[in-house]
């Protein structure tokens, strides 16, 4: 999920980085072990590289105001 933060807001991506613009929200499930889950937040230097990687494009971006 891409989502913009609201002015102020920053998160800190798996890479440490400080994000405050636009962060994406990826959700895992271990192949393995399927009661392995969780989540990471990238911002848009690391997911460009990952979406460069799975050769796709990043999704739309949520807007939580609209």
């Amino acid at each position: 999920m891409r989502i913009r933060l609201l002015g102020g807001q920053t998160k800190i991506s798996c890479t440490g980085d400080k994000i405050t613009q636009t962060c994406y929200y990826f959700h895992f499930r271990n192949k393995k072990d399927p009661n392995k889950k969780g989540e990471f937040i990238c911002g848009s230097l690391a997911v460009n590289h990952f979406f460069y990687l799975l050769n796709t494009e990043p999704p739309e971006e949520f807007n939580p105001l609209k």
